[in-house]
């Protein structure tokens, strides 16, 4: 049964390190030497009583190599047991692995393959980090100057080149530290159209401040409802920039939009809470000190910390193909130091950094904790959103995707088995071919396909 073959196989479950092998074993002098080696070999040759170590998803071809079987014979039993595989590069998973050790009377020890951050520091080990700046999400509605804030702050333009003058993109840069603040900030431009809104929420998770900003000739949108509503899920400070006061009615704008945002639950500190709000003008540059010393004052409350060295992890904001340089992504550094030559995977994708670029296009060896930068090297396009980590090799990093994407078809092949049963005569396909600048802006487009109000047809988006 599948009980009895529970207990009889050897499980090691526990999330190792990523510098720690397969087999277990640690490396006895310097981690980062035993980083070097590559990646486990889950073959190596034991004792005759040792268990076989077998990764806790892989294909159908690499478990009968494991288990000294031929794929035809793995096919055939999974067969048997009500399992059947479509091919040797068919996924088995945990169950069907335990089954098939049962029936061969074979010993196994499942092992994780999957790469993963290094645990959290403890509170005492937190305080003896040093400061990181803190990173800045500007949200809003769309066209209420987000992006023109943006070009005020870094004083530079990417207003003009925005299609329609609507952000498509998640842009980052950092701001130095000036005006006897301590920090600089790092800024994160998010899109305000409503196709957005899943780029816009990966935004709020790679964030520790969002500042929101609100056009007074326009006030609360449905949009700057959903910012408040991110802001208030992931638990984020907010501080809203009240933009286009230097217009008429200024002063009275800012009152009623005091009164609005109250309406949403967002208590100002003029009403005695927590959220400030600075008026500021993106266009005449009026507010901007004060805006930055009251982001300042927040991140200072928040004590923000982070380690600057060690196998950097990250978060991948946004990917471009950038000319001559093949595959671009934006990624924001969120612990260690990034370095040209690290091997790294990110989502479904793997790569070596070739090269390091900052938001002007200059080179860097390194980059550390809330930094963004642009990384030149990876095989595939990461999506928006993913987990950049460092991993110790080629091999390793080759081991870890090839995981991920068995994982990602054992969850397809589950999610279309209760479709199988099911007899044509439904709506028609339609395949539609999709084409964007940003694999974001793709995203974008696909989710407002995607509820496509027909019943006779349906899009089959490439």
């Amino acid at each position: 049964s599948m009980r009895a073959a529970t207990t009889r196989c050897h499980r090691s479950l526990l999330c190792r390190p990523l510098w720690q092998s397969l087999d277990g074993r640690l490396a006895s002098a310097s981690p980062r030497r035993h980083l070097a080696s590559g990646a486990p070999k889950a073959a190596r040759r034991r004792g005759p009583g040792d268990p076989v170590l077998v990764p806790e998803l892989c294909s159908a071809g690499r478990l009968a190599s494991l288990l000294g079987m031929s794929p035809e014979g793995l096919l055939a039993l999974a067969e048997s047991l009500g399992e059947p595989l479509a091919s040797e590069s068919a996924p088995v998973g945990r169950e069907l692995i335990e089954l098939v050790a049962l029936e061969t009377g074979r010993s196994v020890s499942l092992q994780q393959v999957d790469a993963v951050p290094r645990p959290a520091p403890s509170a005492a080990e937190l305080a003896e980090l040093p400061l990181c700046p803190p990173v800045v999400t500007l949200m809003g509605h769309v066209d209420h100057g987000k992006t023109s804030l943006l070009d005020a702050l870094r004083g530079s333009s990417i207003a003009a080149g925005e299609a329609g003058g609507i952000t498509q993109a998640i842009s980052a840069f950092s701001v130095g530290a000036s005006g006897g603040r301590e920090l600089g900030a790092t800024f994160i431009d998010t899109p305000g159209h409503e196709l957005f809104a899943a780029m816009r929420e990966r935004g709020a998770h790679a964030t520790d401040l969002i500042v929101l900003v609100v056009a007074l000739d326009a006030g609360v949108q449905d949009t700057t409802r959903e910012a408040i509503r991110y802001a208030k899920e992931v638990q984020c400070p907010l501080v809203v920039a009240a933009n286009k006061v230097d217009r008429p009615g200024g002063p009275e704008a800012v009152a009623k939009l005091s009164q609005q945002l109250l309406d949403e639950q967002v208590v100002l500190e003029a009403y005695g809470g927590e959220v400030p709000l600075v008026p500021v003008s993106a266009t005449k540059r009026v507010g901007l000190e004060e805006l930055l010393d009251s982001i300042a004052l927040q991140a200072e409350m928040l004590e923000l910390r982070a380690a600057p060295d060690g196998p950097a992890e990250g978060t991948v904001l946004e990917s471009v193909m950038g000319k001559g340089l093949g595959i671009l992504s934006t990624v924001l550094v969120q612990r260690g130091a990034l370095r040209q030559g690290d091997h790294v995977v990110a989502g479904q994708s793997w790569g070596k950094v070739r090269l390091l670029l900052d938001e002007e296009g200059a080179q860097l060896s390194e980059a550390g904790p809330a930094v963004p930068v642009r990384v030149s090297g990876m095989r595939e396009m990461p999506r928006a959103g993913d987990e950049m980590l460092v991993v110790p090799s080629e091999a390793r990093a080759k081991e870890v995707v090839e995981f991920r994407l068995l994982r990602a078809e054992a969850q397809a092949l589950a999610a279309a088995a209760p479709r199988r049963g099911r007899k044509g005569g439904g709506a028609k396909l339609l395949p539609a071919l999709l084409k964007a600048e940003s694999f974001g802006s793709l995203e974008a487009a696909r989710e407002g396909l995607s509820h496509f109000p027909s019943t006779r047809v349906e899009l089959k988006l490439v």
